[in-house]
């Protein structure tokens, strides 16, 4: 299985937001990104996947001017829509499984391209 969906959403860092953004914000924004991880994952994947292991990786991308974030920024940036993944696949995030891996890319566009493959592709 080799599939993705990319989400047209501008992800930002939460770790450097946290102290100059209202807790309601956050909140919402997170719960969007995981509804939007959950509705395409349960709409495009969930039906393909056999529950043999896999790797999901997070691409953000850029845009043109976008900036790079550290790996724990990254990260923790793409928690709401790893969830929202989970959700989907109807498997905890800890689920032995699945393998996450985060990436970035400079592109034309602001967005997060969420690839699944099996793992044994990528290793």
């Amino acid at each position: 299985m080799n599939v993705y969906f990319i989400l047209p959403i501008k992800v930002v860092s939460e770790l450097n937001k946290a102290g100059h953004e209202h807790w309601a914000k956050t909140a919402n924004r997170r719960k969007q990104h995981r509804f939007m991880g959950k509705l395409m994952t349960s709409g495009l994947i969930k039906t393909k996947w056999d529950g043999q292991p896999i790797t999901v990786i997070f691409t953000r991308l850029m845009g043109k001017g976008g900036r790079k974030f550290d790996d724990d920024n990254l990260s923790s940036s793409m928690k709401a829509i790893r969830d929202g993944v989970a959700d989907g696949l109807e498997i905890n995030d800890n689920d032995s499984r699945v393998t996450w891996k985060y990436e970035q890319v400079k592109d034309v566009m602001h967005g997060v391209k969420v690839t699944f493959t099996d793992t044994k592709e990528v290793n």
